[in-house]
């Protein structure tokens, strides 16, 4: 089964658009619980909330971290519809492998403007190319707080 770092462009844009529908459809439907009158619902939602809850989470936050996700990916597609460096092009792949849904990074809210800052500086692509082949190279980069952070956020993604 294709990921999305894999699509082309044509598919993720239509990746993008089908994520924005169903967060929106996602949104109705909450909001639709959440003022119905039907004890049975009710009750559903009550057990839903205290599954949240042991979860460390709330509807309304599993709602954001999916807006989240789908902004970065977002951001991540614009940057290479504007590149055609295959080096700049596998690092964007790398990143968006990063944040995918199951990872072991510990939620979207993790990444940082100054992730998507560095993602966009030209020697950061090197860098995570390197990294990702080398996880001691990463002490290269101590001295560039930004890079540094997403890089340790890469590796802890691929588990090194």
């Amino acid at each position: 089964m294709a990921k999305f770092p894999d699509f082309d462009l044509e598919g993720k844009r239509i990746f993008m658009q089908e994520t924005d529908a169903f967060v929106e459809r996602f949104e109705i439907f909450n909001a639709r619980l959440r003022l119905t009158d039907d004890p049975d619902i009710k009750g559903i939602v009550q057990k839903m909330n205290v599954q949240f809850l042991e979860a460390n989470m709330s509807q309304e936050s599993l709602i954001e971290g999916f807006k989240q996700y789908a902004e970065v990916l977002r951001k991540l597609l614009d940057e290479e519809e504007r590149t055609a460096d295959p080096v700049k092009l596998q690092a964007l792949r790398e990143a968006v492998r990063a944040m995918a849904p199951g990872s072991r990074l510990p939620n979207l809210s993790a990444l940082t403007v100054d992730d998507l800052e560095a993602i966009r500086d030209p020697k950061a692509y090197a860098a995570v190319i390197e990294v990702s082949q080398n996880p001691l190279a990463l002490e290269k980069y101590r001295d560039r707080p930004a890079l540094y952070s997403l890089l340790k956020k890469l590796l802890y993604r691929q588990g090194a």
